[in-house]
């Protein structure tokens, strides 16, 4: 039996720092919706509730978004779901989140070139490029 997307919005896969400031904890958002997202932390946080998480957008910069933490998973990898709160609380929070929505919106559209360039390279034979990790610039 195939389980049925219970997601309001697409997922992207991302690889965002994300930081939460009242927790002093560093993790990476590895998929992110409009809905909310998948951060890898090493941390329990499933008693938390409600967290404040920036998350560094490429190309926008950090931008601070209020949620709730949904879940705490292991796989694929240790981290938390958090659910985005879409109202702010206060005209701050509202124009954060107002920057992450349209950022979203452009996202999507980054997703299209994504699988057009795998289309092509699978269609060509080509092979992908890619750089190789490091930890220091």
């Amino acid at each position: 039996m195939v389980e049925r997307e219970r997601r309001k919005s697409p997922r992207y896969p991302v690889r965002f720092r994300a930081y939460f400031p009242e927790l002093d904890l560093h993790g990476k958002a590895t998929n992110i919706s409009l809905d909310g997202c998948y951060i890898q932390v090493t941390s329990n946080m499933e008693n938390e509730g409600r967290v404040e998480l920036t998350i560094e957008l490429p190309v926008v910069g950090p931008v601070l978004l209020n949620g709730y933490v949904h879940h705490q998973d292991d796989y694929p990898s240790p981290g938390v779901g958090l659910q985005f709160i879409h109202v702010g609380f206060s005209a701050e929070e509202s124009i954060y989140y107002g920057v992450f929505s349209r950022f979203i919106k452009v996202l999507s559209q980054l997703q299209e070139v994504r699988d057009y360039y795998q289309k092509l390279a699978e269609q060509e034979g080509i092979k992908l490029s890619s750089i190789p990790e490091t930890t220091s610039i």
